[in-house]
């Protein structure tokens, strides 16, 4: 038995677990068949929806688990049909991969994930769990960002992955030519979403509201923050931290007063950092459901309900907005100030994307796996002529939605 401390009282038991590894990028893992794959998926939020997209071109002669440290991510998969989660207990959105738990990666080195057999350092609950399914096999996935520079059909980081699991196999390569369906199952159980909604009509008056996700912020580059960079391009007076989108939501509750926001911020920002305000009727996630790492309902259960009764998605690339590009019926705004829409998204009805001038001015439109078009894959998308997004160019896109 393992003993690994973090501080105070808190201890996880660890028990040794003896598996072959593989990472995703090498031959060897193409030829695994009938086997019970546990995927480590060390990736933010996004990531995991993005994943969401490939998982019905996996091979289906094996059996899928997936887990990282922490269930915050992983637990989007709960009730997945062809993809089961495997819970650590506790929750957590920050990339240390369990150090300081003393259980970095489980113990796994990637060097060596070549198909040998190593020991992974499991919390006591993911290793009885292991046992339990069996698992012969871990795959460690890495996903690689494309940042333009592989082109279609492999511009995504998903289709990159898929392609190296299955790259020899043409039902795969024809599928890829196509827009991807997500695979996400928005059907949570019924206390969990009481649970969320309760909390939004007593704490946020939400019942005969219509409520709109806004997903300013991102956690992994400040650059792609809406409202955030470019303060000069604003006249003197306006140039406050998240400017654009308090003037979004002045212009939708001036047209329909009815109008809640949830701002998916992970913790409670203040003074300008935040843009949560009672003259806006705007909450912040964090003041209703917890900071992250305090909430004992993991995130990915409290996200699918949120997204489900959600009227409309307004947000840049992170992962409560990737979430709701996954709903095919979701009105959906996106914000894109550092990327380009095709290296995450796939393009669907619904669902508009605002550039700003900043990737023209860089050229990122240019590059090779960068497009608005390309064979079937059709994004509907406004060329805005500065390098801010206002909010009355997001207002705007919202009308020709709803």
């Amino acid at each position: 038995m393992i003993v690994a401390r973090k501080g105070g009282d808190l201890q996880f038991h660890a028990l040794e677990y003896r598996v072959r590894v593989y990472r995703q990028n090498l031959n060897e893992f193409r030829s695994v068949r009938n086997s019970h794959v546990l995927i480590y998926f060390p990736h933010g939020f996004g990531d995991y929806v993005q994943l969401s997209y490939v998982l019905s071109l996996l091979d289906r002669s094996n059996r899928y688990w997936i887990f990282q440290f922490g269930d915050d991510n992983s637990s989007l998969f709960s009730g997945h049909e062809i993809i089961t989660p495997l819970f650590v207990g506790i929750n957590s959105t920050r990339m240390d991969f369990g150090a300081p738990y003393g259980l970095k990666h489980f113990g796994i080195n990637y060097d060596d994930a070549d198909g040998r057999e190593q020991i992974l350092r499991l919390p006591l609950n993911l290793h009885d769990e292991c046992s339990k399914a069996k698992i012969d096999v871990v795959l460690w996935v890495s996903f690689a960002e494309t940042h333009g520079g592989s082109p279609y059909p492999l511009h995504t980081k998903a289709r990159r992955f898929i392609d190296n699991v299955r790259s020899n196999d043409a039902v795969v390569r024809s599928t890829l030519e196509r827009p991807l369906a997500p695979n996400v199952d928005f059907a949570m159980n019924a206390n969990i979403v009481r649970y969320v909604e309760s909390r939004l009509r007593s704490l946020c008056g939400y019942r005969g509201k219509k409520l709109c996700l806004i997903s300013r912020n991102g956690y992994t580059s400040l650059g792609k923050n809406w409202g955030h960079e470019w303060r000069d391009e604003l006249p003197i007076g306006r140039r406050v931290e998240g400017t654009e989108c308090r003037d979004f939501m002045s212009l939708m509750r001036r047209k329909d007063n009815n109008w809640l926001f949830l701002v998916m911020e992970n913790q409670l920002f203040k003074g300008y950092d935040t843009v949560r305000s009672r003259e806006y009727n705007a909450y912040s996630y964090a003041e209703l459901f917890g900071e992250s790492e305090t909430n004992n309902l993991p995130f990915g259960w409290i996200a699918r309900v949120l997204v489900s009764i959600a009227d409309l998605s307004v947000g840049v690339p992170t992962g409560a907005y990737h979430l709701s590009m996954a709903r095919r019926d979701l009105p959906t705004v996106g914000i894109w100030l550092q990327h380009m829409p095709n290296w995450y998204e796939e393009p669907r009805s619904g669902a508009v994307h605002i550039l700003g001038k900043s990737l023209v001015n860089e050229q990122l439109d240019q590059q090779v796996g960068s497009f608005l078009e390309c064979g079937c894959l059709r994004f509907a998308a406004i060329q805005s002529a500065t390098k801010n997004v206002s909010g009355e160019q997001v207002f705007h896109a919202v009308e020709t939605l709803i």
